[in-house]
């Protein structure tokens, strides 16, 4: 089976540096450890960070969104990594790219970048391509080295290259925090389908997203978060979608990121109803215009903001005076509207 996860971050965020995931790995956390992987599984996932020892910062930033590879050399569950994302070059076109290297010391290797825009590989005797893009502005103010707001002729080429039995579009796009799609996100996954891939997988919102069934073939607007410090309800179900190489059959298992951070396969009575695929569906195809779904999209964000303040305000006193000051800084900078 190939198996499709959401949002992965190994790191510790800006906001829970010295307790979030980094730090909790670094203390011998496994973040995959109650996740079952069978033989014959291949498991895809979105690497929403950066492993390397190398940063283009000299503050406190250089600890945020940046891991030590060693520390993941347990990592064994994901087999091949996205690395084309909003985040993968905060620390640089130099990290970027030791990234790239790195990962093939913890997992089969990865795909996204602009010398690799896609992964081939064979399954039970099934060939499967899997194309990863991002449509979000990257964090960095350097050019992106991974795939980046690709124009329709490039995804066209880029289909057309792949020898494969089954090809995958493995896009990082949307709205943090809203429960559906947009009216541009609908029309580029069905002319995705149009052109010939046989399954959309999206991830960013942090949410989950519903699914539909175009022309027979599964769109998965967004898969939620898979391994990430959240405290926010919504971000902490997710779903992992699993194909059958041979059949072509597509299904999903929900999941639950539990108090630790990590990951847990749930079953779906155990699942709010409002976080479910059956209550999300209804609103896959829902056209909104764009001043309705920008606000709904303002709503989610200010319902993320404050649970997020809340977990600060819970956990100040793990912070370092130093780190404490600085986060006040960035906090202010960024609603400001301003991020160097």
């Amino acid at each position: 089976m190939i198996k499709f996860t959401g949002d992965i971050c190994f790191t510790d965020n800006h906001f829970d540096i010295g307790y979030g995931v980094g730090s909790k790995i670094a203390q011998g956390l496994v973040p995959f450890q109650y996740i079952h992987k069978e033989s014959d599984d291949i498991w895809i996932g979105n690497l929403e960070c950066v492993t390397s020892l190398i940063s283009k910062h000299q503050d406190y930033r250089k600890t945020c969104f940046r891991i030590d590879p060693m520390l993941l050399q347990q990592q064994r569950l994901i087999d091949y990594f996205a690395v084309s994302n909003n985040h993968v070059m905060e620390h640089g076109a130099m990290a970027y790219e030791n990234m790239c290297t790195n990962v093939s010391t913890f997992s089969k290797g990865c795909f996204g970048s602009l010398g690799n825009k896609s992964i081939v590989f064979t399954s039970k005797g099934r060939t499967i391509a899997i194309s990863a893009f991002s449509l979000r502005k990257d964090q960095s103010n350097e050019d992106s080295l991974y795939w980046a707001f690709p124009e329709l002729s490039a995804i066209e080429q880029e289909y057309a290259s792949l020898k494969a039995d089954v090809k995958v579009a493995y896009i990082h796009w949307g709205v943090e925090f809203i429960n559906r799609p947009s009216v541009e996100q609908m029309r580029l996954a069905h002319w995705l389908i149009d052109l010939g891939y046989d399954l959309i997988v999206g991830m960013h919102p942090h949410i989950l997203q519903g699914y539909e069934i175009y022309k027979g073939k599964y769109i998965f607007y967004s898969l939620g978060n898979f391994l990430f410090n959240m405290s926010y309800e919504p971000s902490l179900y997710s779903a992992v979608v699993v194909m059958d190489e041979i059949s072509g059959e597509v299904s999903y298992k929900y999941i639950k990121i539990d108090e630790n951070c990590q990951p847990r396969i749930i079953e779906d009575e155990g699942v709010p109803s409002k976080y479910r695929f059956e209550y999300l569906n209804a609103f896959v195809g829902e056209i909104l215009n764009s001043e309705e779904y920008v606000s709904l999209a303002r709503r989610g964000l200010k319902a993320y903001r404050k649970s997020h303040h809340f977990t600060i305000l819970k956990n100040i006193y793990k912070y370092d005076v130093k780190i404490l000051s600085n986060i006040v800084l960035d906090f202010i900078k960024r609603r400001l509207g301003y991020v160097d």
